[in-house]
């Protein structure tokens, strides 16, 4: 029985890979996700060796695993474990519910002779299993710099099994942190709007730090490995125990073994208890006296669809940061250093003149702010809702549009201020930089939603199923492949001779799209099956 569940268990996740399609598609994605996780987790090893490197005197011989053992190279793999522990305790907090609470476990496996250790037993060894190549993969930097500093493949492997007993005590500890938050705050309620946003702040002031530190080539990393090398090893357990005392390393396997026959017995006495609790409670909404007026039917569908799309945290995080990478990168362009070089590009190359390539650079950002692509998906089995209410599949398909741009043109608009109060370009230009993007942004976010109602997915569970692993997601992904085809169409020549009149040109004919595609959907009808 145990074998069967946890078949059933991995079955159930790898279709998250497969989001509905082929199996060659999900072991497709699955193994992108792979090479996605191995670039994050070897970003910390490669970086911080590089940035010990560039410390280093020019023309100097040096072997690389006696500087790997005198800088102590090894202290990544310290900080890599612990960003590890960190990453799989949020992950395990946040998905505990659907990890072991599913809404087709309780109508079907719930009822069946199974007891409750079984089913957690399967439900943890299935996500584990799932888990373990992603873990490897994640190490594998560390790894790298292990066997360079060591020269012993046993030290290696011993090091992989750190990080696999590291992964089960951070998911053990934010199962448990789920539980007892559960619990303490059962009555109080944090609307999703307000969840989604500070994990897409979260995620947007990481992402700057990164772009921070690649701009300084990772000086401030170098810096802090040193400060880090100089720690008690307490703080450094991982390479002191490598470099040590590599007898040690038993401690935090015995203790992950033993954290997890703890928590399997804990969830299995109180499963349903912590079950219960897991349950979404109904909360009082004060109706104001406002909200009785009523309003314009586009006025409530931009309501409706903006709440619609911060309440799937999946598509938001999937998607909004597109729309905050402009601004991002605009306000590094207060550091000094970042300023200096992105200038020195723009008036260096000798390509493009510097107004145009500014133009493209501002354009091609403009297409990476796509939010609009799940528009349509994201109604989900409730679109009826939507779709019966006497409305006009134009005025349906515009409170969707309208609703991506209250998200984006503010936003784009503070990375247009930034950047012309910093760059101060010429004047005559500064029209087309906003007027242009802004056209581009919504015949981007028009045609992506146009591609979402033609293949929209309204019979998933979860909105994961389709917010990393769709054609919209896909397609969405390819946004700025249309500048390159207007620069082609437009072409080298006036772009080089007549950089202004090209800005134009290609503002022009963006704006011409955009009344195509309000032309286009007079007569569009939502119920196309």
């Amino acid at each position: 029985m145990l074998k069967t569940l946890i078949r059933l268990e991995i079955s159930r996740i790898f279709a998250q890979f497969k989001g509905g399609k082929q199996k060659v598609f999900g072991i497709f994605t699955y193994l992108l996700s792979l090479w996605g996780i191995f670039g994050l987790g070897a970003l910390l090893p490669i970086f911080g060796s590089t940035a010990t490197l560039a410390t280093l005197p020019k023309g100097e011989g040096f072997s690389l695993p006696e500087l790997a053992r005198e800088y102590e190279l090894l202290a990544t793999s310290d900080i890599t474990v612990t960003i590890l522990f960190i990453a799989v305790l949020l992950i395990a907090f946040f998905q505990m519910k659907n990890t072991f609470f599913h809404k087709f476990d309780q109508s079907c496996l719930w009822s069946q002779p199974i007891e409750t250790k079984t089913i957690v037993l399967s439900k943890f060894i299935g996500a584990w299993i799932m888990g373990v190549p992603m873990i490897i993969a994640f190490s594998l930097g560390s790894l790298g710099v292990c066997y360079i500093a060591t020269g012993s493949f046993g030290k290696t492997l011993i090091l992989l099994l750190l990080f696999l007993a590291v992964e089960i005590l951070a998911e053990c500890s934010g199962y448990f942190l789920r539980t007892l938050s559960t619990r303490a705050s059962r009555r109080l309620h944090t609307p999703k709007i307000v969840k989604t946003v500070l994990k897409v702040l979260l995620f947007a002031a990481v992402m700057g730090l990164y772009y921070y530190e690649i701009s300084r080539d990772f000086k401030d990393l170098a810096q802090f490995l040193v400060f880090y090398r100089s720690l008690p090893p307490v703080f450094r357990m991982i390479s002191y125990i490598m470099e040590k005392q590599i007898v040690l390393a038993l401690l935090p396997i015995l203790l992950a073994g033993a954290f997890l026959l703890f928590f399997i017995r804990y969830m299995a006495k109180h499963f349903f208890a912590i079950a219960e609790t897991m349950e979404t409670r109904g909360s009082k909404k004060v109706v104001a006296q406002k909200d009785l007026k009523p309003k314009s039917k586009i006025v409530a569908l931009v309501a409706k669809e903006l709440k619609l799309y911060w309440d799937n945290s999946a598509v938001a995080m999937n998607t909004f940061f597109g729309a905050l990478m402009p601004l991002i990168l605009s306000l590094l362009l207060l550091v000094p250093m970042i300023h200096d070089g992105f200038t020195d590009f723009l008036y260096g190359q000798e390509y493009v003149p510097p107004y145009a390539a500014l133009f493209l650079i501002l354009l091609s950002l403009a297409g990476i702010m796509n939010v609009a692509g799940y528009s349509f998906s994201l109604e989900g089995k409730s679109a009826y809702l939507t779709y019966t209410l006497p409305l006009t599949g134009r005025m349906v398909f515009f409170g969707k549009l309208l609703a991506s741009l209250v998200l984006l043109i503010p936003t784009y608009t503070l990375t247009f201020l930034v950047s012309m109060a910093i760059l101060s370009p010429d004047p005559r230009y500064m029209p087309l930089y906003f007027i242009g993007p802004v056209a581009y942004i919504i015949f981007n976010n028009a045609v992506g939603l146009l591609f979402d109602w033609k293949y929209a997915n309204y019979t998933w569970t979860t909105p994961q199923e389709f917010a990393k692993n769709s054609k919209q997601a896909f397609f969405s992904s390819f946004g700025s492949l249309a500048v390159s085809v207007l620069i082609i169409f437009v072409g080298m020549t006036i772009m080089t001779a007549y950089p202004l009149l090209y800005a134009g040109i290609i503002t022009g004919l963006l704006i011409i799209a955009d009344i195509i595609i309000f032309l286009l959907t007079k007569n569009l009808k939502i119920y196309h099956y």
